[in-house]
């Protein structure tokens, strides 16, 4: 039977911790006055409205144009934990584009993100975390990061970290390595790397094995992952992990490793060579390429050398060489025999 009793319930459209919208090209600068209100529940309803329609990308352009990142850059020191995690949200939504990415670089959010990494709410770390890893994705943006010197805080919290901030992190480090290598050694990044190879996660010790195979680029990375008391053991070990994709960049690690002469002789010791044969037959392409790269480098010691005389034979008597698809492949393979084969 219906009644005239008014029900206190709001409609389900209707979010009632999220401010209301101006019409049209009004809401955005409406909103971004409202972030800089002094009453508490202002702010939050207000940056909660734009946490959510900075998601279509014309509202996501029109808060750039609006200077929200800026005050959403003010925002990060809120005492509020609600408008620090929804700003930094914000951020991170805003972060998906490349415009506002250099628009974080020109605007000097990228440190005032880096203070959260100590911040006591676990889903601020973790949005400051993943805002900088999408930021560093770009090379203008990884050139940033390391501008701010930020490789020495994400190495640190490598080792304090959640493991599900870690991915973010290792992600961060692996787009810093590439710019600045150099840096991240010298900040015991090796190290801690090396230690994240025996995570129980699959994802953890890919990336990890990822991240050393970017600071074993520079010869200093090689001479101390050589001098390192389990690594090359370790390295050896993950190319028979379950993970593929672990085994890929564990053997574009050796790879790395390899090009000096205490490289070669500390993985040849370390029966890397049968492993790595195991890999050539592997359906990755890319797995294919560095593990032959890799057997190319041991090669080049005499006793690598003739460890793989059989491997030639091998290839041969199947025509692996004839079936293979990659021209990469092809090509480091008939480098591979090449230098195999070599007699003085």
């Amino acid at each position: 039977m219906a009644t005239t009793r008014i029900t206190y319930s709001l409609p389900p459209h209707i979010n009632p911790y999220e401010a209301p919208l101006a019409f049209g090209r009004l809401a955005v600068p409406k909103l971004n006055r409202e972030l800089q209100d002094a009453d508490l529940v202002t702010r939050q309803k207000a940056v909660y409205s734009l946490c959510t329609i900075v998601h279509d990308p014309e509202r996501c352009f029109e808060a750039l144009n609006e200077g929200c990142i800026s005050t959403l850059k003010g925002l990060l020191d809120d005492k509020d934990d609600t408008v620090r995690y929804k700003s930094v949200e914000a951020l991170n939504v805003m972060a998906q584009h490349s415009l506002c990415r250099i628009a974080f670089i020109e605007e000097e959010v990228i440190a005032a993100i880096a203070k959260l990494f100590d911040d006591e709410v676990d889903i601020v770390r973790k949005f400051a975390h993943s805002t900088i890893e999408m930021i560093s994705e770009v090379p203008l943006g990884s050139q940033g990061l390391v501008e701010e010197d930020l490789i020495p805080a994400l190495v640190h919290k490598l080792n304090i970290e959640l493991d599900e901030l870690k991915l973010y992190i290792l992600d961060s480090l692996h787009f810093c390595s590439r710019i600045d290598p150099e840096s991240a050694l010298e900040c015991g990044a090796l190290t801690v790397l090396a230690d994240l190879l025996f995570n129980k996660n699959t994802d953890i010790r890919y990336k990890a094995a990822r991240g050393i195979m970017d600071v074993c680029v520079p010869l200093r990375g090689k001479e101390e992952a050589v001098a390192h008391p389990i690594l090359v053991k370790t390295l050896v070990d993950l190319l028979d992990d379950e993970n593929e994709q672990v085994q890929t960049v564990a053997a574009g690690a050796i790879m790395n490793i390899s090009i000096t002469t205490e490289g070669k002789y500390a993985h040849i010791k370390a029966k890397a060579i049968p492993a790595l044969e195991k890999l050539v037959k592997s359906g990755r392409s890319e797995t294919r390429l560095y593990a032959t790269k890799a057997l190319t480098c041991l090669a080049e010691a005499p006793k690598g050398r003739k460890a793989l005389m059989g491997y030639v034979k091998e290839r041969e008597e199947q025509q692996l060489d004839e079936m293979e698809s990659s021209e990469a492949v092809k090509k480091a393979s008939h480098i591979a025999k090449n230098v195999i084969t070599w007699e003085p």
